[in-house]
């Protein structure tokens, strides 16, 4: 065969792998493209759920007066969105009730795959951050009644004196925050460099605060929350998980939580959690 034919052949080859190649190649990105798709149908789909499942959800709050009694009077939160969840398992919202621009309840609604159920299902998580009384209800049915401080707060954490700066308070309120690590199962997650909130100025019992939160992705563990009072920072710390979780400075374990058992539909615990059998 002469050396022309060879090299026609030779290159006849090479245009036709390549040309497969690039079929199967151009396959799979179509195909990771419609999956994509698929998945973020799926998510705009749940996330009219969240809302609609959110606004049927009515919190409220009562203080606990100077002499450590309660106060009668329940007053309704405010509700604002936080984060959006993203994970390969759980996507949904954060949301956060104020009083006053004073934090009281964070929570999340969420959806995820469920063992004992056959599809996907919706997740509801609350914290009490109070030490008053919460109580949250569904189409006038209370599915939640918490009477126990949900806040339990640490101070001498750190030396550090709040600042009279807004700015610097914020940088102060970060560095604290940087120190700690979370312990979650078998894996590490990251601490958001930012807060998910700040208290704004004026705050009713601070002068400053924020909340931040350890995330796998932008899926919270665990929250954690520093406030600002005179001379000092306080701090406490919420799970937002059900499994073995603890928080610690080094070797020093500050928060430790346990693995959460099966719930109850009516529960009184400072963190609420559930599934529902909604689609």
């Amino acid at each position: 065969m002469s050396e022309f034919f060879k090299l026609v052949i030779v290159t006849l080859t090479a245009v036709l792998t390549t040309g497969f190649d690039c079929g199967q190649s151009s396959a799979q990105n179509s195909q990771d493209e419609s999956k994509s798709d698929a998945e973020q149908a799926l998510i705009e789909k749940w996330k009219v759920i969240y809302d609609d499942f959110i606004d049927s959800i009515v919190l409220s709050h009562s203080s606990k007066n100077s002499d450590s009694t309660q106060s009668a009077d329940h007053t309704e939160l405010k509700r604002q969105t936080l984060l959006s969840i993203e994970s390969p398992l759980r996507h949904g919202k954060v949301y956060l009730w104020t009083d006053r621009g004073r934090p009281i309840v964070i929570g999340a609604i969420f959806s995820a795959p469920v063992e004992t159920m056959p599809a996907r299902s919706l997740g509801v998580r609350f914290n009490s951050l109070t030490a008053g009384s919460v109580t949250g209800s569904r189409s006038d049915n209370v599915f939640w009644k918490c009477d126990d401080p949900g806040a339990k707060w640490i101070d001498g954490l750190t030396d550090l004196v709040p600042s009279n700066s807004r700015a610097t308070r914020l940088i102060q309120m970060k560095s604290i925050v940087r120190q700690f690590e979370c312990n979650y199962v078998k894996m590490r997650p990251d601490l958001l460099p930012h807060p998910l909130f700040r208290y704004p100025e004026n705050t009713p019992g601070a002068t400053d605060g924020a909340i931040f939160s350890f995330c796998k992705g932008t899926d919270p563990k665990v929250y954690l929350q520093i406030e600002a009072r005179e001379d000092r920072w306080f701090m406490a710390c919420y799970r937002d998980d059900i499994m073995d979780t603890t928080i610690c400075i080094g070797d020093n374990v500050l928060w430790s939580f346990d693995i959460v058992a099966k719930p109850d539909r009516f529960q009184t615990e400072p963190f609420y959690f559930n599934y529902t059998s909604e689609r």
